[in-house]
């Protein structure tokens, strides 16, 4: 199997190998500023993190030396290396809505609000039975709202183990409003 030293970035062969033969005797550390472009690919609109990722598909690299050892999110390495620091509590968003590009072009600043509402217009938010968190189905949802006045909210609550609030909140389509 052919890697990349992750010191040097020279050409490795071996499956547990991380280091060439000249970085391994030495415990140089690399900046992660440096490091950063060896694991890049770089397309037409994308530029590619191939190093490791998160469960979520975000790069991260290493943060050696540091001294809370945390890896780093490539994508706010990028912004940072290319804008400067970010500023405290804010995210950096992707415009292209690929968590493992880098593209500096592609990153923006913003709050978790801001986030979520540019995840909500492109449709990438879960809504309804979707939702990690969901309890009803829309089939439920429809027929929850046919039951309105037929029964209590409390009794069509525990018929489908949701609160009176939630029922109300269905029937006056402040929730699952995509359900008509």
């Amino acid at each position: 199997m052919i890697k990349k030293c992750c010191d040097c970035g020279t050409q490795i062969f071996g499956w547990t190998a991380r280091r060439c033969n000249r970085c391994s005797g030495k415990k140089k550390i690399i900046p992660p500023q440096d490091r950063f472009w060896l694991h890049i690919k770089k397309t037409d609109t994308c530029w590619f993190w191939e190093g490791g990722k998160t469960t979520a598909g975000y790069g991260t690299l290493s943060n050696s030396g540091s001294k809370t050892g945390f890896p780093i999110l490539a994508h706010r390495l990028s912004y940072e290396i290319h804008n400067g620091i970010i500023p405290e509590g804010k995210l950096v968003m992707h415009s292209c809505d690929k968590p493992s590009c880098v593209n500096p072009l592609h990153l923006s600043i913003g709050t978790n609000a801001e986030n979520i509402k540019d995840a909500k217009m492109k449709g990438r938010f879960p809504k309804g039975s979707s939702h990690w968190n969901a309890k009803l189905k829309e089939k439920d949802v429809i027929k929850i709202r046919s039951l309105n006045g037929i029964i209590s909210h409390k009794d069509i609550g525990m018929l489908f183990k949701v609160t009176r609030s939630t029922v109300y909140d269905i029937i006056k389509n402040k929730k699952w409003t995509h359900v008509t």
